[in-house]
């Protein structure tokens, strides 16, 4: 069931976000290996990739491919167009290696045996790299919508905010906007000041930012200007 939103908010939840919401119930059942998300933020994904419109999408910190997944799905099924670009070692959790808490080890094939069970592997770029330095593959490449959810800790959110923004035309969205993660948060304060994009939407552990939202101002004949 979709909420009434007042007609100028910024980031309305409707289609998309409960289109999110039941997609990524499912994958969270069954995908290979896991999916660290809650379907709230997953929902919000596939909102703003609809609000991002045509144009590819890129990721950095992929994993089993749970949130690729669902902006290849929410594509496919609002037929925009665009590719999924996941930027992600793909060689371990947090060390070439190891196994994820799930006994799994995240590799290229594991994500797109999960892109090939949902029927978007003919979305899926994987880069199996770290996103800093920023991968040469993604090179000239632009982007509708960045999600940042990489290496949290350090000055790497802020990197790669400074990298994804400038080629990214619409949205910008971070994940672990919490309090266990305040590397994310330093780096989601210093894109505020960014005179380009603005604050639309932040809930749960997502922070989400548009690129020059269109903003008008109909009192501004009250104030003589």
């Amino acid at each position: 069931m979709e909420v009434e939103f007042f007609p100028q908010s910024l980031f309305k939840l409707g289609k998309a976000y409960n289109y999110g919401i039941e997609a990524s119930k499912k994958m969270i059942t069954d995908i290979t290996g896991r999916a660290c998300g809650k379907p709230h933020d997953y929902a919000l994904i596939a909102q703003t990739v609809v609000y991002a419109g045509p144009g590819n999408y890129v990721e950095t910190g992929t994993l089993f491919g749970a949130s690729a997944l669902v902006a290849a799905l929410t594509k496919r099924k609002f037929d925009i167009e665009g590719m999924v670009y996941c930027v992600d070692p793909l060689d371990g959790y947090y060390g070439t290696g190891n196994n994820d808490m799930s006994g799994i080890l995240p590799t290229p094939e594991v994500l797109m045996e999960n892109a090939k069970k949902y029927g978007v592997e003919d979305r899926i770029v994987y880069v199996a790299k770290k996103s800093i330095p920023f991968p040469k593959e993604l090179d000239g490449l632009q982007f509708s919508m960045a999600f940042i959810d990489g290496d949290h800790w350090k000055d790497a959110p802020t990197q790669d905010w400074d990298n994804l923004s400038k080629a990214t035309s619409k949205y910008v969205m971070f994940d672990n906007y919490d309090r266990t993660h305040p590397s994310v948060i330093n780096a989601a304060e210093k894109a505020t000041a960014d005179k380009y994009f603005r604050v639309v939407h932040m809930s749960s552990i997502s922070f989400i930012l548009e690129r020059n939202p269109r903003l008008s101002d109909p009192h501004a004949w009250a104030a003589g200007t």
